[in-house]
């Protein structure tokens, strides 16, 4: 298989390494391994049944890549230059706090799917101030971003209402059937628990469409709007 990166220009190339190689990580590199200006130059993942395997073997590709995914960042940034890390392992900031800190001290701009992190001033003001600050003490970006949130209730909405003399109101809705997502989405939101333990793991915080709240602030900070307070309700969905 050949790569349309290896008849880039070097000096436009962007080297790029794969954090997290769940079903979003995967699809991720797969995609990232399509454009011209990419170079996949390291893949890391902590699942023992994944580290050491080569790349190609965990996407899917016939060809060896030569990359080995390793367990810790730190070898990529060892042994290459490392331009951008597309991050896709955990919702939750607290989780990946420590990540993002790895990546940015060594040198490289973070793009993550973590949904949190698409506005973390709501729920991790302190922890935002921090990662900003490690930002610019090593000049690179950390990004929060994605499908949803990052786009379709949130940019998309700012994109469309950008050409609107005055917006007195916004409404945006999604409808999903968790039944053909990916197993993690499905466990994410409690498809297929009893109605008891779905509400044990909603008040625990441990359940939910992580991000719609974030939504919310970007899409009002956006608009330059002052909200009052953000209120969410989740509630199970009986078959």
């Amino acid at each position: 298989m050949k790569y349309l990166y290896e008849n880039a220009v070097d000096r436009d190339v962007i080297n790029v390494v794969q954090f997290g190689l769940g079903p979003i990580g995967i699809n991720t590199a797969k995609t990232a391994m399509t454009k011209d200006m990419v170079k996949m130059v390291g893949a890391v993942d902590i699942d023992p049944a994944i580290a050491g395997k080569d790349l190609s073997e965990v996407v899917g590709f016939s060809d060896n890549l030569g990359i080995t995914v390793v367990d810790n960042i730190q070898k990529v940034f060892n042994e290459t230059k490392v331009d951008v890390v597309l991050h896709t392992t955990s919702s939750f900031i607290a989780d990946t706090f420590d990540q993002f800190r790895t990546i940015m001290e060594g040198g490289a701009n973070v793009i993550s799917s973590t949904e949190e992190l698409l506005f973390p001033d709501l729920k991790n003001p302190e922890k935002a101030k921090e990662l900003d600050a490690v930002a610019r003490a090593n000049n690179v970006t950390c990004l929060g971003t994605g499908v949803n949130p990052g786009f379709v209730m949130d940019t998309f909405v700012l994109c469309m209402t950008s050409m609107c003399n005055r917006v007195e109101h916004v409404y945006a809705e999604r409808e999903v059937d968790a039944a053909t997502r990916r197993g993690p989405l499905q466990k994410k939101v409690g498809a297929g628990l009893t109605v008891e333990e779905f509400r044990a793991l909603r008040d625990a915080g441990k359940l939910g469409h992580i991000g719609m709240m974030e939504s919310v602030a970007f899409v009002a900070k956006g608009l330059g709007w002052q909200l009052d307070n953000i209120e969410e309700t989740l509630e199970p969905m009986v078959a």
